[in-house]
């Protein structure tokens, strides 16, 4: 039972991800507005009232939503000038400025909340700011995380980064993991700390019990007012992956999942029904194809020995698309179980397949990890159906296609 239990904590992010996607998307009445677009803007005088699956480079709302919102926002650009200052925060592209009634989703390289969310926020960014509050409870990941001396988080926060920076107000149990981490500011309930460097400053007021994971002891500034008490825990054994990593990974899966769909959606799109509907000859066509892939490379580099450029040139790419079928496979896979969960059809535009490629990703990654052993069988399988379903597909799309010839209508003969 206490392994169950601290794989269930381990991935609460992810669980909760994959949970509260799914049941959105299997209501009924599921109507939401789904929107691909460069830049989005939702003026501070406007209310959007329906629920939002947003895909952008650049999005800010400065107005009222009154339904949940779920954001997939990339730039790709130097965020942080070398001409500018540690403590300027640098161009974001997601900025929530304004009043969210319902639950606020996001993954985005550098997000920026100072707005208010009614309900529950879950941000995951490379950079992510918040000076805003959330009401009812946040999950923030990221490679920064800072949480300004204006922000107020309420009902339990989980915070995940490599640096993190408390400054503001926490009402409620508070989790945090990460490599630097320093605390500052209010806390109303228990905090939990896991991390290699890990500073409480000066004048930092935590009402309950501060609890800590580190490699060196952690020694409380005098004027560090904890009303609980300093409780140190055992570090994991080095074989647990960190919470970031998984999130990271997550994250990775989904931002290359989502530029091959946007690259190639009729391969995408082609390839769904031969994973869905033909699994097992996906399997073992993919798995011929994985098969035969390392050995042309190799056949080829023995073939062409006394001209090394062209077989190693060869044997490269052989690697490089065996390597590509494979991580694509497992996202071929994730979007094809989103789609069957959501019991849609299959997805024909680039903004409707994002929200079931993470559906099916959170799935795929709960179900990979609950034990190494079913991890790698589920991996492989959906490594040879991924690949197979891209292989029918690509040959079905390339075969021409047969037209039927019509002998033409004979004299005096209805046409």
């Amino acid at each position: 039972m206490p392994t169950v239990y601290r794989f269930f904590q381990r991935r609460s992010f992810i669980l909760g991800l994959a949970l509260g996607l799914g049941f959105v998307a299997a209501q009924p009445g599921f109507s939401a507005q789904f929107l691909e677009t460069n830049a989005y803007s939702l003026a501070e005088n406007e209310v959007l009232t329906q629920e939002l699956w947003l895909a952008a480079s650049h999005a800010e709302f400065k107005g009222t939503a009154s339904n949940d919102l779920f954001l997939l926002v990339n730039r790709a650009a130097n965020l942080t000038p070398p001409e500018a200052k540690p403590e300027q925060a640098p161009d974001v592209d997601l900025r929530l400025d304004g009043a969210f009634a319902n639950d606020v989703w996001a993954i985005g390289t550098a997000i920026e909340l100072s707005g208010q969310v009614r309900d529950h926020a879950r941000l995951m960014a490379e950079t992510l700011f918040v000076s805003g509050s959330v009401l009812n409870g946040s999950m923030l990941a990221g490679k920064i995380v800072h949480i300004k001396p204006s922000a107020q988080l309420r009902n339990g926060s989980l915070i995940a980064g490599s640096t993190v920076t408390l400054e503001g107000t926490v009402q409620g149990d508070l989790s945090v993991f990460g490599d630097a981490i320093a605390l500052s500011g209010s806390y109303e309930g228990d905090v939990f700390v896991a991390g290699r460097n890990i500073h409480v400053l000066p004048g930092t007021e935590i009402a309950g019990n501060l609890t800590y994971q580190s490699d060196s002891e952690l020694v409380l500034d005098k004027r560090v007012r904890l009303q609980g008490r300093l409780i140190r825990q055992a570090l994991p054994p080095a074989t647990d992956s960190s919470l970031l990593s998984e999130l990271l990974y997550y994250l990775a899966a989904l931002l290359i999942g989502a530029l091959f769909i946007g690259l190639f959606p009729g391969l995408s799109f082609s390839a769904i029904p031969h994973i869905r509907f033909a699994f097992w000859k996906s399997v073992m066509i993919g798995m011929l194809v994985l098969c035969v892939l390392p050995l042309a490379g190799f056949f080829f580099v023995l073939i062409f020995a006394f001209k090394p450029v062209i077989g190693m040139s060869v044997g490269l790419a052989a690697t490089a698309l065996f390597i590509s079928l494979i991580y694509l496979g497992k996202i071929m896979v994730s979007l094809t179980l989103g789609a069957a969960l959501t019991q849609q059809n299959p997805p024909t535009r680039f903004g409707g397949s994002l929200w079931r490629l993470a559906i099916g990703s959170a799935c795929f990654y709960l179900v990979a990890n609950i034990h190494p052993l079913l991890g790698w069988l589920v991996g492989a399988l959906a490594a040879c159906a991924g690949a197979g379903g891209l292989v029918t597909a690509f040959h079905s799309r390339a075969a021409p296609l047969a037209v039927p010839v019509v002998p033409p209508p004979l004299p005096n003969s209805p046409l």
